[in-house]
């Protein structure tokens, strides 16, 4: 049994010091490309970044009421006020607990998007940390939550 641990052990050593240095090396070059790289490589670099938003957003677009375009909706929407906005290293379950706290405290209709914003923070979290991670599942009570930000978010 030590000797079959210690080769396992050896082997994932190996692994990680050559497929783990090549993928380093990968990213490193990709960020030097992007940094100090000639006209055209910054160019292709842009376009690259240019090309993976421009497919993010079409995919959003196409799913407008799964849990990943809610949580893009939400931050944008909640970007432009102070209190409501995303803090820097606040997790998005922390930011969507806020949301119901502050939904609680608004007079109209704040119960069923209170919990509408804690359903949406369980999902959101089922998406990120399962297996399948199906961030393009639709969630139900979007247009719950939508319909409040848009008329108390300004």
């Amino acid at each position: 049994g030590l000797v079959i641990l210690l080769a396992v052990s050896l082997i994932r050593l190996l692994l990680n010091i050559t497929v783990g240095a090549y993928q380093s090396a990968g990213n490193k070059r990709k960020r030097r490309l992007e940094q100090d790289g000639n006209l055209w490589e910054r160019l292709a670099a842009a376009f690259g970044r240019m090309q993976q938003r421009v497919r993010s957003w079409w995919i959003l677009r196409r799913h407008p009421d799964s849990i990943a375009a809610l949580l893009v909706w939400l931050e944008d929407c909640c970007r432009r006020s102070m209190d409501l906005r995303r803090r820097p290293g606040e997790t998005v379950r922390s930011f969507l607990m806020r949301l119901a706290e502050h939904a609680a405290q608004q007079p109209e209709a704040a119960e069923p998007v209170g919990a509408a914003l804690v359903h949406l923070a369980d999902a959101a979290d089922h998406a990120f940390y399962s297996c399948d991670g199906q961030w393009l599942k639709t969630f139900d009570e979007s247009t719950v939550i939508r319909k409040f930000f848009r008329a108390n978010c300004d």
